[in-house]
């Protein structure tokens, strides 16, 4: 149970009608809500149709008025009434009233002493009960406490013995600001003398208008209210609202959602959730934040400090609170794992998938770990198990790939990838997750009869449109290539011999390529219009594959010299650490692959006798790093002389 205190200084700014949204969209997103109006003088939550009792209900002056008379608590359920129909999923709400509102209601509440109460050491203690039945009697996630206004014995119940939080309210004028300066004051003092936790402080910004500030009037007083109150910045802003529909006290988060001020109050909801380390969202927040680290926190610091440890005193607790949310022990799972506990977040990720939550994301994740704990049976055994699954991503199986790729056995690495074109996971893609799996497959030459198998799958589906067609088109012949499959290659570009002209420039280098390998010769003719991308139409330096595929045309066509200042653009960004596709050996390689194969590109260029690595009927045993000489030496020694 949460405790969050709606207090302002002075009226006007709408504190009741933010008590009653806040709680409405904290019901209907599954929270048990309690709400107790404690301006006893001008009750507000009972005058929203909504929320209006079916009959006259005794309330809070009533209760005061039997305990004193009684010396005893009474049973808070008889000053409680339930809104029907407001909660979704779990979510209830439920109101404790001022009272009656009839004369016997007024004369109670004008018979009320509270120092005399708090002075004997009754009051305190009646409140402390109070609180305690709150909690038996209805187990809710949050009570909300509408506060009177101004200095009196009510505000500090309502502001210091009873909340986790206080919201603050209030308009930034001076009248405001002289007399929240003792209230926050105040609360402070309290936290620091009587407090385990402190009390924590939401300042919000009401009824502003939303006009040009060129005079800097408010920007001032916005300044003069952070530095006197000490607070960084307010944590919402509930502009003032023009609309006949405040006249009919409209609950707006739930009657109109899409309302600007609707917004606003769920930003204040969400602000009054991360407050509370027992709240679902605020855990999920949390452990996301810490997940990124570096970050910064929206909450404030004492906050943070509160929750990071309870999460170091209290992870079984949290564990044991929320032992079927898949999210949190998703997430905590991630916190041990980088915390470098991964045997704890394997466990955490294994209650997942025993109570019935298999999803690729779980699957994979503790595949991954138990790869780095050397487990590899386990791991190919969830690898596996993500095929089956039809409601995993291209991301996912893109992610999958990799995983199969660092398996030791390569057997099992074929056995897994073999069976991803007829996977139930693969076929459920649309086509362009199809294409970004069989792309995931293009960094390993092991991988890339599979690749071939899953783009011809894609360009078997007769809905994609022409321009996607020749993209697949090109990938798949651009798979052959790097299998050495030249004729396969030369049949997907064009059954038919084809000029240069009818060819795009990416097209006819790989048609040249492909023709290299296959024939041995060079047609200067394709490597010429691999050259005819307009000026224009370059991308920018940041892709160095584009000057690699330059430089290897440009000395096909005999001109060295430029050929090298465009391998100089492809190799002069050390800043660009992905992966990139290498033209040299037709496959994604990661940065420093890539750089090696500009500086054999370079050795070509130079004039070393030199092919690309999947020319394999014209290489010595090292894939097209060697010259001619060296590999023929090679073979030599190999032999024995």
């Amino acid at each position: 149970m949460y405790v969050v205190t709606f207090y302002s200084f002075k009226g006007g700014v709408g504190r009741t009608f933010s008590l009653v949204n806040v709680g409405a969209e904290l019901a209907q997103t599954g929270r048990k809500v309690l709400l107790v109006d404690f301006d006893l003088e001008a009750p507000g939550i009972t005058t929203f149709d909504l929320l209006k009792p079916p009959k006259p209900q005794m309330g809070l002056v009533e209760y005061v008025a039997n305990f004193s008379a009684q010396r005893a608590s009474p049973d808070v359920r008889d000053y409680v009434y339930e809104v029907p129909g407001i909660g979704q999923d779990s979510g209830r709400l439920w109101i404790m009233p001022s009272g009656r509102g009839d004369e016997a209601f007024r004369h109670q509440l004008a018979s009320i002493n509270w120092q005399a109460l708090y002075g004997a050491g009754d009051g305190y203690l009646m409140m402390e009960d109070l609180k305690g039945q709150w909690q038996q009697a209805f187990e809710p996630d949050y009570v909300l406490i509408d506060s009177r206004t101004g200095y009196t014995d009510i505000q500090g119940i309502c502001t210091r013995q009873l909340p986790d939080a206080v919201v603050i309210l209030f308009f930034p004028n001076a009248q405001n600001l002289a007399g929240l300066k003792a209230v926050v004051s105040d609360i402070r003092t309290e936290t620091q003398r009587t407090r385990e936790h402190p009390i924590d402080l939401v300042f919000v910004m009401s009824n502003v208008p939303d006009l040009d500030d060129e005079d800097q009037i408010l920007h001032r007083q916005i300044n003069a209210f952070r530095k006197e109150l000490r607070y960084d910045q307010e944590d919402a802003v509930i502009h003032r609202y023009d609309s006949l529909a405040l006249l009919n006290q409209t609950i707006f988060t739930r009657e109109r959602p899409n309302s600007r001020l609707a917004k606003e109050y769920k930003q204040l909801k969400e602000r009054t959730v991360l407050q509370n380390v027992e709240d679902r969202e605020t855990i999920i927040h949390h452990l996301r934040q810490m997940l990124r680290r570096p970050y910064r926190l929206t909450a404030p610091r004492h906050s943070l400090r509160r929750v990071t440890r309870e999460f170091g005193e209290s992870w079984d607790q949290i564990l044991e609170r929320h032992a079927k949310d898949p999210e949190i022990l998703y997430l905590m799972s991630q916190m041990r794992r980088q915390e470098g506990r991964l045997p704890e977040s394997v466990n955490l990720l294994s209650r997942l998938i025993d109570a019935g939550e298999v999803s690729a994301r779980i699957l994979l994740g503790r595949a991954e770990l138990l790869l780095q704990l050397n487990e590899q049976k386990a791991a190919a055994d969830d690898l596996r198990r993500v095929l089956e699954l039809p409601s995993s991503t291209g991301f996912e199986l893109g992610r999958l790939v990799r995983l199969v790729q660092s398996l030791d056995d390569g057997n099992v690495q074929r056995a897994i990838l073999d069976s991803l074109p007829r996977s139930r996971a693969f076929e459920g893609l649309d086509t362009q997750d199809q294409e970004y799996v069989a792309t995931s497959l293009l960094e390993k030459r092991s991988s890339l009869p599979v690749a071939v198998a899953l783009f011809q799958m894609v360009l078997a589906d007769a809905s994609i449109a022409v321009q996607e067609h020749d993209r697949y088109r090109r990938q798949l012949a651009s798979a052959y290539i790097g299998l050495g499959q030249f004729k396969d290659a030369i049949r997907t570009i064009s059954p038919v011999p084809l000029e240069p002209d009818s060819l795009s420039p990416v097209m006819a280098f790989h048609y040249a390529m492909a023709l290299w390998g296959d024939t041995g010769t060079r047609d200067e003719r394709y490597f010429r219009r691999a050259l005819a991308t307009a000026e224009d139409q370059k991308p920018p330096a940041g892709y160095p594959a584009f000057y690699q595929r330059q430089a290897i045309a440009l000395w096909a066509v005999g001109e060295a010299s430029v050929a090298m200042e465009s391998l100089s653009r492809a190799m002069g960004w050390d800043e660009f650490l992905r992966p990139e596709w290498s033209y040299w050996r037709y496959l994604i390689t990661p940065r420093p692959e890539f750089l090696n194969d500009c500086q054999t590109i370079a050795r070509l260029i130079a004039g070393d006798s030199i092919f690309p690595p999947m020319f394999k009927s014209r290489v010595g045993p090292d894939e097209g790093s060697q010259s001619a000489s060296e590999a023929k030496r090679t073979r030599t020694e190999n032999r024995g002389g």
